[in-house]
């Protein structure tokens, strides 16, 4: 008991709501038949229908899913490898208790020492959306290293906080480019950056991984593209984006740099405004950042 009241004081220190922030995947798979093949959402149809990128074996024992949120990710993956052992670790324990029997879920903090030892490696550990909950993200990737067998696969699924555009719109969308920095700024004075997307391939670098890729993927904000699978994800990208701009900055702004609630939502309406704006052409960047553990030699 004692533990579990430790750990979720630690959850509410979080500058979001674990349950809101998921929002960003989970909104999109009712909505389409498209969508609906997998309830990991639009990530899910980013990747072409994969729920990862490593080239994870057929025969993997053991997955680790941290920060597994309502774990449907660990869910789907335990579907989809029955002879996977597959784990869900999360802060909150708001997972179902209906899943597949290969499939379980702990309350367990990735950034303490981790609830098993390394003679029990895993064959791949997958994290998602977690920008904004880790503090050192290096020293992440080497628990990751320690914990993962010879030749295994780490893989982390994030989104750039910058708002981008091909023909410079994102320079007139100047509401939500002020939400971005100062979110960015927030997060960063928390000491658990938003922004690090863009550094994970050196992080995975610099913690002693190999074959190492970041793909990167364009995820519109809005049903401005021409191509029918973009326009369709764009329309989701765009609710998705209005639905998390409190939820991604509230906690934030008022804990961390002392704005009042009142004045947060009045910025937060302009910001939601300015996102249906249709002559804006924005996207966010999503990285798909993995690397594998070098193969001990016999």
């Amino acid at each position: 008991m004692v533990g579990d009241t430790m750990l979720s004081m630690k959850a509410n220190m979080y500058w979001y709501n674990p349950i809101d922030q998921m929002s960003l995947i989970l909104k999109a798979y009712v909505l389409s038949p498209t969508m609906s093949k997998s309830r990991t959402g639009l990530i899910w149809v980013l990747n072409g229908g994969a729920h990862f990128r490593a080239q994870i074996s057929n025969d993997a024992h053991r997955i680790l899913d941290i920060g597994t949120g309502t774990g449907i990710w660990a869910i789907d993956v335990a579907d989809e490898y029955p002879s996977a052992e597959v784990t869900g670790t999360d802060l909150s324990p708001i997972q179902p208790s209906w899943v597949p029997p290969n499939c379980h879920f702990i309350v367990d903090d990735v950034e303490s020492p981790w609830a098993w030892t390394e003679s029990t490696p895993f064959d791949y550990i997958h994290g998602r959306n977690l920008a904004g909950s880790i503090k050192d993200w290096e020293e992440l990737l080497k628990t990751c290293m320690r914990h993962l067998g010879s030749g295994g696969w780490a893989e982390f699924q994030e989104i750039e906080f910058n708002i981008c555009s091909d023909d410079d719109t994102a320079k007139e969308a100047k509401q939500l480019q002020e939400w971005r920095k100062l979110t960015i700024a927030a997060s960063e004075k928390f000491g658990r950056s938003m922004n690090v997307a863009g550094d994970l391939k050196k992080s995975f670098t610099d913690a002693g991984f190999e074959n190492i890729k970041d793909d990167v993927f364009k995820l519109p904000i809005g049903p401005w593209p021409k191509n029918k699978k973009l326009k369709e994800l764009g329309a989701f990208g765009r609710q998705n984006t209005i639905d998390i701009v409190e939820p991604a900055a509230l906690a934030l702004l008022t804990r961390v740099s002392g704005w009042s609630n009142e004045e947060a939502q009045v910025f937060f309406a302009s910001v939601r405004q300015e996102i249906k704006d249709p002559k804006l052409h924005l996207y966010w960047r999503v990285h798909f950042v993995y690397g594998q553990k070098p193969k001990t030699v016999a």
